[in-house]
């Protein structure tokens, strides 16, 4: 055999040892993940991270039963994609425990990662003063991907114009001092809860693990129903 031929043949047999070494690096990886997301504490017996009291102010955004004896909090960022994935979970777990259930819509703009959030927060406001804070909150979630690519300012009039609010109003909104100090202390009160994260529950005062999943956040709600 030639040294050409020699060196081919040994080039092959590298690469397919590599192929058989990354394959296998990957098997290792993906059983991994898998035994990590099977052990994790069951949200049936949520982990209680930190107790804190939480008082809701009668200005704040919330769903359900004021009189309610759970009051979920949440702490979000309209970047996050976890907040995203969660938007929709809560909003059909109110619509199951709207009579038993008070939640509390907080924002937590994470503005050294997320350029946008801050003004997705500020524009939710704003719609919230011509009583599409909801409404609007349904628009920048579902939207995500699209305005986290750079055209926010843009994108966030489409919805405004959308929810059919009256431009000028929104605009000054926007950019009112009122605005910004709304988020800025629903900021500030995730500051002194010693939130690093989005989303963070809260269910009375207590921080919980996330729930993974629609069934895992019902059971959490069930378990405290049964012990009032």
């Amino acid at each position: 055999m030639s040294k050409r031929k020699e060196r081919i043949a040994e080039k092959q047999k590298q690469q397919k040892m590599k192929t058989i070494w990354f394959s296998f690096a990957l098997i290792i990886i993906v059983a991994a993940v898998t035994v990590w997301w099977f052990t994790m504490p069951d949200a049936q017996e949520p982990d209680v991270q930190t107790t804190a009291e939480i008082r809701v102010g009668d200005d704040e955004w919330t769903l359900g039963n004021p009189d309610a004896d759970i009051v979920l909090v949440e702490y979000a960022d309209f970047q996050c994609g976890a907040c995203a994935y969660y938007h929709p979970i809560i909003k059909e777990l109110m619509e199951e425990y709207d009579d038993q259930v008070l939640y509390v819509f907080r924002h937590f703009p994470l503005t050294n990662i997320h350029q946008y959030a801050t003004l997705a927060a500020r524009t939710a406001e704003a719609a919230g003063k011509q009583g599409r804070f909801w409404e609007m909150t349904d628009l920048i979630f579902q939207n995500q991907q699209r305005w986290s690519r750079g055209n926010a300012p843009f994108e966030f009039t489409g919805y405004a114009r959308e929810l059919g609010l009256d431009m000028n109003r929104f605009q000054n909104d926007l950019g009112a001092a009122e605005t910004f100090q709304r988020v800025e202390q629903s900021f500030n009160s995730g500051m002194r809860l010693n939130i690093t994260s989005v989303p963070s529950f809260f269910i009375n005062g207590e921080k919980i693990m996330n729930p993974r999943t629609l069934d895992e956040f019902r059971s959490v709600i069930d378990r405290r129903l049964e012990g009032n």
